[in-house]
């Protein structure tokens, strides 16, 4: 458990004590008593729960704009502007260009990138184990329940980042320019706990598979589609 839920689960503790006390003098015929407790025991769950939900500020949506124009891309990208370069970590997926790119582990998706005119929205469950937390990012903004609430970090329109308590990222993806789309970050699958670890400036790995820095994979044969990252070891892409 994250040390920031010791005070929830102390004050929901608490209702439950108050509760059951305030249920025993039910029991024993003292009213008075029994409603007292009953308020304060409804009183300290309130408060768990209201501590427990943090308020995110209601800022607009703000969408990653694109860096640099193509032609001042890196060298290693391929110059055929109809194709989109994802560095996954230090792992290259060369796809058909999207307004879109879902990226799955057996069927089931752990992030989500939309580009539209006005830049990039991202989408997933992601944390940092070793830190003990996690967080959920719905089109650039967390959603409860999240943890680092006021630990994003946006150091350019660009790019959008978590970083743990020593200040270090701990996720990130950067939209370097409209045909190159960073990522790195511990991603959750939806309704399972396996994980898709992307390491800044490594290689990738999830169960059943993985790719070692500066592998290169060449998707673009593939129809536009989800990312499937398979347990087999195999990278596909499926409508």
């Amino acid at each position: 458990m994250n040390p920031e839920w010791l005070p929830v689960l102390g004050l929901i503790l608490a209702g439950l004590f108050t509760g059951a006390l305030a249920l025993r003098a039910l029991l024993s015929r003292d009213g008075r008593h029994a409603v007292l407790l009953g308020v304060g025991a409804v009183g300290w769950i309130a408060l768990a729960l209201a501590l427990g939900r943090p308020e995110f500020p209601p800022d607009p949506i703000r969408p990653l704009t694109p860096g640099p124009s193509p032609a001042a891309r890196a060298p290693e990208d391929d110059p055929d502007t109809s194709y989109t370069s994802l560095y996954l970590g230090a792992v290259v997926l060369r796809v058909p260009a999207s307004n879109r790119y879902d990226l799955a582990l057996d069927g089931k998706r752990f992030l989500a990138l939309e580009t539209n005119r006005k830049g990039l929205l991202l989408s997933c469950d992601a944390g940092s184990p070793k830190d003990n937390f996690e967080f959920h990012v719905r089109r650039n903004r967390f959603v409860y329940p999240s943890w680092p609430a006021g630990k994003q970090n946006r150091p350019d329109e660009h790019t959008f980042a978590v970083q743990n308590a020593d200040s270090a990222d701990v996720f990130r993806v950067r939209y370097a320019n409209r045909h190159r789309i960073e990522v790195m970050g511990v991603f959750f699958t939806a309704g399972s706990r396996d994980t898709v670890e992307i390491r800044g400036h490594g290689g990738i790995h999830w169960p059943g598979g993985g790719a070692p820095p500066n592998t290169v994979m060449d998707l673009r044969h593939f129809p536009k589609g989800t990312i499937e990252f398979e347990k087999s070891g195999l990278v596909r892409m499926k409508r």
